[in-house]
């Protein structure tokens, strides 16, 4: 502590492209360990915990406001008697838990390992599962979904971070693509789950029964032989070294200038300001879409809630699919580049645009809307696995949980939260889905704008995948050391 400025070691140069991937370098894995397994059981991960997301907006589940035709209603709405603005809160507050917990597992990644805490994570993602199945008004549902979005969070954060240490360097981006179709693919059966499930047993059970799939990756995370990040371990004992005698004051001080010094490195990457601010209109659109989506659809079109639910899973299935893995492909295809990844990015704001502006205003028949709001849709998700290799290629290793936990917040904090109440506040207000989700796809207009600076920025832009050995990048926080966990074992 109050030291010289610390510097980072960056992996030596080589051809991001060919170079076998360094994430078991230098490390002891489990037995149990193989770089296709842990992707496996990432994606498992992923597609419970957003099936969730599905759940909660399908009409089964989300059901029906009361009306004079139908004094009860149905499912939450009915149940709780929830206002348009109220149903749209529900998924805010699920991203404010997602938020706050993502920034203070930033600074855990310190202090633990980073597999544990996904465990960890699950089992509070668990609980608030269960939460959200007993809730017995608006303020304990709201609660619940709080806990469940900070459970989420360590999966959020810390997933593609051990993806980019495993994944082998020519094919990483389809890799991205692999892991970020699970989101998307989690979130379409989440419809049909909770429609099926809910007919049949109540919409209090697609709660608990999530929480029931989620004990044996708990008991699995948390007590079977642990996976090692490898960005985490100099961090790990960078904290140890200045924290080991200190007292929990030391500590939060110790832990806010980690932080801030992580900010500072973060912003001085414009490539990734830009890449992360022009997902966030992307993102406020799509969370909106989520969850507004298969009610608009039953309400403009007339369709049954349980052929409007299915039909919407299968778009969202298809396009996600072909769209995340397609994205992650051509990205591979064109060659690995930042600048190659942001110009994907531009295309896909561009074309959604156009695509989600004809959906809402110029066609009228469910099938047609289907077909245009799909197309609309895969050109979204085509972003997804470029958005998240910029993320990690643009900044120092050492920061890449630091960047994760920065994009979820923004994207959130500025996008797919606000965007649910908002969207239904407007439909509360104007009562016409077309004129509300047409608003909606405007927001798309500010990301091809951003995405178009970031072009132009990634011609100067560094990629740190090809760095010298011993370049040093300055961490920007003197009283906190900041390195790889080579050149911090090669000191100890």
């Amino acid at each position: 502590m109050g030291t010289d400025a610390h510097s980072v070691t960056l992996p030596a140069t080589h051809d991001p492209q060919t170079a076998p991937s360094a994430g078991d370098a230098g490390m002891q894995q489990p037995a149990w360990y193989t770089p296709r397994r842990l992707m496996v059981f990432f994606c498992l991960i992923t597609f419970l915990v957003y099936m969730d997301v599905g759940v909660i907006a399908s009409n089964g589940v989300n059901g029906s406001m009361r009306t004079k035709d139908n004094p009860q209603g149905s499912g939450i709405q009915g149940d709780f008697n929830l206002s348009y603005f109220q149903d749209g809160v529900l998924p805010a507050v699920f991203m404010v838990g997602l938020m706050v917990a993502s920034i203070i597992l930033t600074d855990l990644t310190a202090y633990f390992n980073a597999y544990r805490l996904i465990g960890a994570g699950m089992l509070v993602w668990a609980l608030g599962a269960l939460g959200s199945g007993l809730s017995q008004g608006f303020w304990s549902l709201l609660v619940a979904r709080v806990v469940v979005g900070a459970g989420e969070a360590s999966t959020i954060t810390l997933s593609f971070p051990f993806i980019d240490d495993v994944a082998p360097a020519a094919s990483k981006a389809r890799w991205f693509g692999l892991l970020a179709v699970f989101p998307s693919v989690g979130v379409a059966i989440g419809y049909v789950y909770g429609g099926l499930v809910s007919g049949a047993l109540g919409w209090r059970a697609c709660f608990l029964i999530e929480a029931g799939l989620a004990v044996p990756i708990i008991l699995w995370t948390l007590f079977a032989p642990a996976v090692t990040l490898r960005s985490s371990l100099g961090v790990m004992r960078s904290a140890a070294t200045a924290t080991g005698k200190d007292g929990w004051r030391q500590r939060l001080g110790y832990s806010l200038r980690h932080l801030w010094g992580d900010l500072k490195v973060l912003h001085r990457h414009p490539v990734f300001l830009y890449n992360n601010w022009g997902n966030v209109p992307h993102q406020a659109a799509v969370g909106a879409f989520t969850y507004w989506g298969p009610k608009a659809a039953k309400e403009v079109f007339g369709k049954p809630s349980s052929q409007v639910d299915v039909a919407i899973a299968a778009v969202t299935i298809t396009a996600a699919i072909l769209g995340t893995l397609g994205g992650g492909v051509l990205l591979d295809k064109l060659g690995s580049t930042i600048r190659n990844g942001m110009l994907i990015n531009l295309a896909s704001a561009t074309l959604a645009l156009a695509c989600c502006a004809v959906a809402f205003i110029v066609v009228q028949g469910f099938a047609l809307f289907c077909v245009v709001f799909g197309l609309g849709l895969l050109v979204t998700f085509m972003a997804i696995a470029a958005t998240y290799a910029i993320s990690m290629w643009s900044i120092p290793p050492p920061q890449r949980p630091a960047s994760q936990a920065i994009m979820i917040v923004t994207m959130h904090l500025f996008g797919d939260v606000p965007s649910p109440p908002v969207v239904g506040a407007i439909q509360g207000a104007v009562h016409n889905w077309r004129l509300t989700l047409s608003v909606l796809s405007s927001v798309l207009v500010i990301s091809v704008l951003l995405y178009i600076a970031g072009v132009h920025a990634s011609k100067t832009a560094t990629d740190y995948r090809m760095q010298e050995s011993e370049q040093e990048v300055t961490r920007g926080c003197d009283d906190v050391p900041r390195t790889d966990h080579q050149s911090m074992m090669n000191a100890c």
